[in-house]
């Protein structure tokens, strides 16, 4: 019996060994595939700002985050499948600045980010739990957007997850109808095209299936990637601050820097000459 036991010890211990001799660690890895970024983080007056936040997205997944030095760098290496990355750059009393990168496999990118003082101008308090109602259903940012829990695969998907009303107002259809009109930033986008197959008749949650959205609205909308938004707005039939033909159960997308917008494609990221080498 004792002789059988070593036995069986002998051979837990000779896979525990080649298992561990034929794998290499993760780290080593991640390294061996992947990307680097080395960020100089400044203010206006081009003074170095410590312990600012970096982060990188890939998508809406964070993949990777570091903090400033004391003189305002941080390198960082990660590893993604896809072709672009966001780096972010956050601090407490600063708004937060991104940029998006495109990468080829172990390319090191070097990158100055500026952030500016948050104002801190305050305005006279006004309550009014009406317009409080119509911020919360006609408006939605990035981080609002990175920050769900459900899946966003555009910005069609953020509207109905998170914006229900900008699809037909608080009032409803039959106060102001459904959503007309898309604009990007401060472009309004024509509809004179064929509209994906798969918006035609589209159900969605407080429409009426026989009086749907147009598709061509629901097709411009399922073109923007929700990684490029910085935010939206909707302006319903009582009109707001656009003054325009078109500016009525519109939605309006502003883009993040970088980032643009046609038809067919979609957003995409412009090349830009400082995420080369």
């Amino acid at each position: 019996m004792t002789a059988w036991l070593r036995v069986v010890w002998r051979c837990a211990v000779g896979i525990a060994i080649a298992m561990l001799t034929a794998a290499p660690p993760a780290s080593a890895q991640q390294a061996g595939a992947g990307f680097a970024v080395r960020v100089t983080v400044t203010d206006s007056t081009g003074t170095s700002i410590e312990r600012a936040e970096v982060l990188v997205r890939a998508g809406r997944r964070v993949v990777a985050t570091a903090r400033t030095s004391s003189t305002g760098s941080a390198t960082i290496g990660f590893a993604t499948d896809s072709a672009t990355a966001e780096v972010v750059v956050r601090k407490l009393g600063y708004r937060p600045a991104n940029r998006f990168l495109r990468f080829s496999l172990g390319d090191t990118v070097n990158l100055d980010m500026t952030l500016t003082v948050s104002a801190q101008t305050l305005g006279t308090v006004q309550v009014s739990a009406r317009e409080s109602l119509r911020r919360r259903s006609y408006f939605l940012d990035s981080e609002t957007i990175a920050n769900s829990t459900r899946r966003i695969r555009s910005a069609l998907d953020a509207v109905v997850a998170l914006r229900p009303f900008m699809l037909t107002s608080i009032g409803g259809r039959r106060v102001c109808g459904l959503v007309q009109e898309v604009w990007i930033n401060g472009m309004r986008i024509p509809q004179n095209f064929p509209a994906d197959p798969m918006m035609q008749n589209r159900v969605l949650p407080g429409v009426n299936p026989k009086q749907p959205v147009a598709p061509q609205v629901l097709s411009i909308l399922a073109s923007v990637r929700p990684e490029h938004i910085l935010e939206m707005s909707y302006i319903d039939c009582f009109g707001g601050p656009v003054n325009a033909i078109g500016s009525r159960n519109a939605v309006f997308i502003v883009l993040k820097e970088g980032i643009e917008y046609r038809w067919p494609d979609g957003t995409f990221v412009v090349d830009d000459s400082t995420s080369q080498m």
